[in-house]
């Protein structure tokens, strides 16, 4: 049977990457006049698609062949995702825009406690579980082009002995790390939007679509006109009993492929990188949410033909994967063959690239630089362009990394069904999942219980799933014959269905149970608190503000003005209802229910004052009559002393629209700010309530009353002054003079207490 030149296939190879290149350079130069800025909801939405790698276009038909059913897991999980969960996505896109986030270990460190060591953990197992599926893109490349250049029952696939330089799967890794330096390293800022690159793997989404599509059109054409109707309408539902090698359906593999794609979809670097962080705001998951599951049903309904083609019509052809190249090839369809191989390169390519720029980010901004700026002696502070360095660190770590991928590719054999391959990343990358679950909906969540469970849930990754890769069955067997309780395959002697469902319940159930334990275990430092109240105090629809039942009760014109004055001062009140009033193209009344355009307008001044989660529980307790509870409360003191640096003034007028007590000491134990509340409800004199007040003259103030319980004075002094001399959190309650006083302290730091 004849076959295609290898000078061909080569020369069509890069001429395709090359379009890339051209489409994502010209998309820069217009990125605001050209196509994307008329297409950019479209573009964004097929961008989403870079999921589907080479994985889906030749794996997931050789899925099927084997297992049937199963392969579906993969995209029915993103699909549930997205047309459940879409909210979930666009918190996370707002929290990150609202403060810069880069990558899914900015969001996971920025949560807890702006913590490096988390950052840098986040990082190692995002590369370390990256190179599995990196390697699967050199894998498919490496095989394509073996299968088209060589006839289809004589293919000779992964020789180890093969040298490097006649080994395609190595030029393939030089030739995307080459593009992907291309691609993704033009420009500095990680939060700067690459918007060619963007139109480029749009592009690249069409074209593997299309390719998927006139494959499974032409497979099913040769089932038509081989057999029967009814016996090819009955074959689908009897997919797994065609291969006599494979097992019956199993719900519980099911099941763990299911979960590691819904998480795959949001976690894996790459996928954060065009969700979060290419997304120019969360509106655009509208059209999104419905496009991305579009474009995944279809894709994932002409597999069953293809598979299906290949099984009653190839039998014994050898690798099941590459059934999208061998149905054309035996037919003499080169044209079709082509097509296909053009549809894998264009999966390949997109995932690597993408993934390249989104790991290159994170290496370099929470590893490299950090270690850079500590070193005495590099001094790379004392340099005035860093530009060069950053991009150099970027473009070094993606040729290691695409060569690393190729080095396991070589260790690892690869026989490896593609499948396996991409589901080793996904169990990786869902030792994320406990973490960012909690970072939205657990405040109690803290850096030291995260630490500790992405540690062992890795470990335990690493020891389930990946070291079994590089030692053979029968060599593991033999290694735990007398430890048999510690095999990696049946921990404490407790079997599950697959490997794969064994190492996915015991790392996710260990990093679970650790981060629940450590959270409750290690208090919660003030940073973890005011980040956790930012998090999980972040919605979708801020203007849903508007919708509260009390919503009636304060927020008229007055009233905002009133705040507003508190707040921002009177000069910039007039000008923001000035401004709203000649847009909105009407006068307010003093006595008008004030509408969510202009509670808008209110919140965004406020913040930029006192910050965005103050603002929003300012506006909260004030126009809409609702309470904030202690702990909020005090981060959200916290907060605005920070950002304000204890400007006085201003803190005392923001102090006076809470209604509990609030006072502010600084490092020194001396008082800075307090609000009316507070000298009421302690009796405080005038004369006593000053800025630079040591704190221990009010304690001694209410010691000398009575009002701190039975004892010795200077004793009752000593111990409360004590616990802000320790920067300890605590919480007091007693009776004074009839009345019950709940009394909480928490630490700001950098010194001073709330």
């Amino acid at each position: 049977m004849r076959t295609l030149p290898t000078e061909l296939i080569a020369f069509i190879a890069i001429a395709y990457v090359s379009i890339l290149f051209f489409i994502a350079f010209r998309g820069d130069k217009k990125s605001t006049t050209g196509f994307y800025a008329r297409h950019k909801t479209v573009i964004y939405s097929l961008s989403l698609a870079v999921y589907c790698s080479s994985w889906t276009f030749f794996g997931a038909v050789g899925s099927a062949a084997r297992s049937g059913w199963d392969f579906f897991a993969i995209y029915l999980g993103p699909i549930l995702v997205f047309v459940f969960g879409y909210k979930i996505i666009q918190r996370i896109i707002i929290i990150s825009k609202q403060y810069s986030i880069t990558s899914i270990s900015d969001f996971l460190s920025s949560r807890y406690g702006k913590s490096r060591s988390i950052g840098v953990l986040v990082t190692f197992i995002a590369v370390i579980g990256s190179l599995p599926y990196i390697s699967l893109q050199l894998h498919a490349i490496s095989f394509s082009f073996t299968t088209l250049t060589t006839p289809v029952n004589s293919v000779e696939y992964y020789r180890s002995a093969e040298s490097l330089w006649s080994d395609t799967a190595f030029y393939g890794a030089l030739i995307l790390a080459l593009f992907s330096i291309l691609f993704g390293t033009r420009h500095l800022s990680a939060t700067e939007h690459h918007r060619g690159m963007m139109n480029a793997i749009a592009f690249e989404s069409i074209v593997k679509l299309i390719a998927m599509l006139l494959v499974g059109l032409y497979a099913t054409q040769l089932l038509f006109a081989q057999f029967d109707w009814s016996q090819v309408l009955r074959q689908p539902f009897e997919l797994t009993s065609m291969n006599s090698e494979t097992s019956r359906f199993s719900l519980s593999d099911f099941t763990t492929r299911l979960l590691l794609s819904m998480s795959a979809i949001m976690l894996l670097p790459r996928q954060f990188q065009v969700i979060v962080v290419e997304a120019e705001d969360h509106r655009q998951m509208e059209s999104a949410r419905w496009l991305l599951p579009l474009y995944l049903l279809l894709i994932s309904l002409v597999v069953v033909p293809i598979a299906l083609a290949g099984l009653m019509l190839l039998p014994g052809s050898g690798n099941a994967d590459f059934f999208v190249l061998h149905l054309p090839q035996q037919n003499s369809e080169f044209s079709l063959a082509m097509i296909a191989f053009v549809g894998g390169i264009s999966a390949a390519t997109g995932m690597v690239i993408v993934a390249s720029i989104s790991l290159s980010t994170m290496v370099c901004n929470d590893v490299v630089m950090p270690l850079l700026i500590r070193s005495k002696y590099i001094d790379i502070q004392q340099r005035p362009d860093l530009s060069q360095i950053i991009l150099r660190i970027r473009r070094i770590t993606i040729v290691l990394l695409l060569l690393s991928s190729y080095g396991y590719f070589r260790l690892s054999g690869s026989n490896q069904q593609l499948a396996n391959m991409g589901l080793l990343s996904f169990a990786a990358i869902i030792q994320f999942a406990p973490a960012m679950i909690a970072a939205l909906y657990w405040q109690r969540a803290n850096q030291h219980g995260v630490l500790l469970g992405l540690a062992i849930g890795f470990v335990t990754w690493a020891y389930t799933l990946l070291m079994p890769n590089f030692v053979s069955p029968q060599a593991l067997d033999a290694a735990f014959t007398h430890l048999s309780w510690l095999h990696p395959h049946h921990l404490f002697n407790i079997h599950f269905s697959s490997s794969l469902t064994h190492g996915v319940v015991w790392s996710l159930l260990l990093n679970t149970v650790v981060m629940v334990t450590g959270s409750l275990r290690y208090a919660p430092s003030m940073l973890d608190k005011i980040q956790a109240s930012i998090f999980t105090h972040t919605y979708v629809e801020p203007e849903a503000l508007g919708h509260s039942s009390n919503f009636a009760a304060n927020a008229t014109v007055a009233n905002a003005r009133v705040l507003c004055v508190s707040i921002i001062g009177h000069a910039s009140t007039e000008r923001l209802f000035e401004r709203y009033m000649q847009k909105q193209g009407r006068k307010l009344n003093t006595r008008d229910i004030i509408d969510k355009g202009l509670i808008e307008e209110i919140e965004r001044a406020i913040a930029g004052v006192i910050g965005a989660s103050s603002a929003r529980h300012i506006i909260t307790t004030q126009l809409l009559g609702e309470d904030v509870s202690t702990e909020d409360l005090f981060v959200m003191m916290d907060e605005t002393s920070q950002a304000l640096r204890f400007n006085q003034d201003i803190l005392q007028a923001s102090f006076e629209n809470i209604s509990q007590g609030i006072s502010v000491v600084d490092k020194n134990l001396n008082l800075v700010a307090w609000n009316s509340r507070y000298q009421a409800m302690f009796e405080y004199p005038d004369a006593l309530l000053k800025i630079g007040t040591p704190i221990e003259k009010l304690i001694r103030y209410n010691a000398e009353r009575g009002d701190c319980g039975p004892g010795v004075t200077k004793r009752l002094i000593e111990r409360r002054l004590n616990h802000l001399r320790n920067s300890g959190a605590y919480s007091s309650e007693r009776k004074r003079r009839g009345a019950y006083i709940q009394i909480n302290g928490n630490p700001i730091p950098g010194g001073g207490f709330v």
